[in-house]
């Protein structure tokens, strides 16, 4: 008798256990939605930053009381990344996608004694088909062509020069995107990864940028070629996608 009982009760233990071993082996893993964030360098702000020297925007604010001075033009080298992308299997190791993708870049800041403050700031927004190849278990490449929109603007304005406000641009480029990531974990319902990727944009015509104090007399950057490629160092977090049988 107590040996008929222990065997059911085993039973019992092992049913739920073997549910799930089934329904896992009937649904099987389709895609997924991620959700990236991290950090871009190398984008356009350096050159803004050349273009000021080259232009005469780069004097410094000296500090009398403190005697320490204010060294112009100056930028931050990083800036932030966000990521949204859908991902569907075609293989056992290939996926395809479709990622939307932005980027801010440091704030470029320029002085000029005679003619004022020239702030700039960049960005770019993109969407891009993406390929997707596992080439080790933990090991993934990447690659997609975006279809980017640049956008480059000036953020010190003066409110008596109204022309100063006209100081935007937005303009249309394409690029190559190549890049890896490295798995953290794979779970159940999520999984983790980090990555490098490197995006190879087409250069836009942006400018002229314009200072002024408000009186007559003005300092433009002209029209100058800016290019918008940069890496970025992504941290994503996926979510599973199943189909249920």
């Amino acid at each position: 008798m107590r040996h008929k009982a222990f065997i059911a009760l085993s039973v019992l233990m092992l049913l739920p256990g073997l549910s799930l071993s089934a329904q896992e082996g009937q649904n099987r893993r389709v895609g997924g939605i991620e959700i990236g964030a991290g950090v871009n360098f190398f984008g356009p702000s350096s050159q803004m930053s050349a273009l000021m020297e080259t232009y005469g925007i780069n004097d410094n604010i000296l500090d009398w009381v403190h005697e320490t001075s204010e060294q112009y033009p100056r930028y931050f080298p990083m800036g932030l990344a966000f990521n949204l992308s859908y991902i569907k299997y075609v293989k056992a190791q290939t996926k395809l996608g479709v990622t939307f993708h932005y980027s801010g870049f440091g704030k470029v800041q320029g002085y000029s004694d005679t003619y004022g403050d020239l702030d700039v700031r960049f960005s770019s927004v993109y969407v891009a088909p993406m390929y997707f190849r596992e080439v080790l278990p933990s090991l993934e490449i990447q690659a997609g062509i975006p279809l980017m929109v640049n956008i480059g603007r000036k953020t010190s304005l003066y409110d008596e020069n109204v022309e100063e406000s006209n100081d935007s641009y937005v303009k249309l480029s394409a690029g190559l995107l190549v890049g890896i990531n490295f798995k953290l974990w794979d779970g159940m319902d999520t999984y983790g990864k980090i990555g490098a990727s490197y995006l190879l944009a087409m250069p836009n015509k942006m400018g002229p940028y314009t200072i002024s104090y408000g009186f007559d007399e003005t300092r433009s950057i002209p029209e100058s070629k800016i290019g918008f490629s940069h890496m970025n160092v992504m941290f994503t977090l996926g979510f599973h996608l199943w189909q249920l049988h």
